[in-house]
């Protein structure tokens, strides 16, 4: 059998060996119809994700929000996607009840000057505090205090082009690209990989059998 060509966002050997466990792990725990002929190589699944996720294949669905929580770091923790007719206060409270849920030690919440009171009273429920950063008085533009960390989330996001449009066909979809562009940027950081630019496409010849 030939080998297929590689492509740009192929997990490279040092990310491999990083978050092969994580997935190896993953497998074993599943059980079920249709897992018991594991047949495709685990890595390759793993490549093909990422190639999706990377370069789009575009499924042309229009309409939803997405609602994200990172830690200080931008780091994401919580997600949510939801349709766009929902309005924001809405996601926002199913966002602090994942929160919560999920990482209880989070206390405090910075978030966007769009969501109602409501938002407030659910978080002190939960025991967090939510608080509005305020807009600067100041014409022009400048970095809103704590809220560039999210912004610069979605910018790293954005370099996915899966993430630029809405393509998913269900929003469970939607909110897993978005888990696996954060794992694509968290293993690169932590091998030292930079990410390889895709405005000029140049490509690699196969390699024969």
């Amino acid at each position: 059998m030939s080998v297929r060509r590689p492509y740009r966002s192929d997990v490279s050997d040092a990310r491999w060996v990083l978050i092969e466990p994580v997935f190896t792990a993953w497998r074993a725990r599943r059980t079920g119809p249709g897992t018991a002929a594991r047949v495709h190589d685990l890595r390759e699944i793993v490549n093909a994700i990422l190639y999706v996720n990377r370069t789009g294949i575009p499924w042309e669905i229009k309409g939803r929000k997405r609602h994200l929580i990172t830690d200080t770091l931008g780091l994401v923790l919580a997600v949510l996607v939801t349709a766009a007719n929902v309005h924001d206060t809405t996601g926002g409270k199913l966002l602090l009840d994942d929160l919560a849920a999920t990482h209880p030690s989070v206390t405090k919440v910075w978030a966007d000057g769009g969501y109602q009171n409501s938002i407030f009273n659910h978080g002190a429920g939960l025991g967090i505090d939510v608080e509005v950063v305020q807009r600067p008085r100041a014409k022009g533009f400048e970095p809103l205090p704590k809220r560039w960390v999210i912004e610069r989330t979605f910018g790293w996001l954005m370099q996915h082009r899966r993430l630029t449009r809405d393509y998913e066909a269900l929003p469970q979809r939607s909110r897993a690209m978005i888990h696996w562009a954060m794992a694509n940027k968290m293993s690169r950081e932590l091998t030292g990989e930079s990410a390889p630019t895709w405005r000029i496409e140049t490509d690699i010849p196969p390699t024969s059998a």
